[in-house]
């Protein structure tokens, strides 16, 4: 058999492989903006993704990167030294979803 089920790490790492670069310098430059002197950044996604639209002229819509996962980039950035984790609001909970950034240690 030539072809094998993807293992739940291999879907991650696929889509990983599929986030444009322009996320990455999205998420880079707020990170330069807003990382404290304790190492610590927390981005909404409502403003990663403005940073995002507003790189590619708008060519995309931030429902375009939820839509493809482009918000998938914590892995990425685990192996760049980062501790990422992504926040969203619970059923009973009213914020905004963000993701929390710490330099690795």
């Amino acid at each position: 058999m030539a072809v094998k089920p993807i293992t739940p790490e291999g879907v991650i790492e696929k889509q990983q492989e599929t986030i444009p670069g322009e996320m990455l310098e999205a998420v880079n430059e707020l990170l330069v903006e807003c990382v404290t002197a304790e190492g610590k950044a927390r981005l909404t996604q409502k403003v990663v993704c403005e940073r995002f639209v507003a790189k590619t002229d708008g060519r995309y819509t931030a429902e375009d990167v939820v839509d493809r996962n482009w918000l998938g980039f914590a892995g990425l950035y685990g192996e760049a030294g980062w501790e990422v984790a992504y926040r969203m609001p619970a059923e009973n909970e009213d914020f905004a979803p963000y993701f929390e950034f710490a330099r690795g240690d």
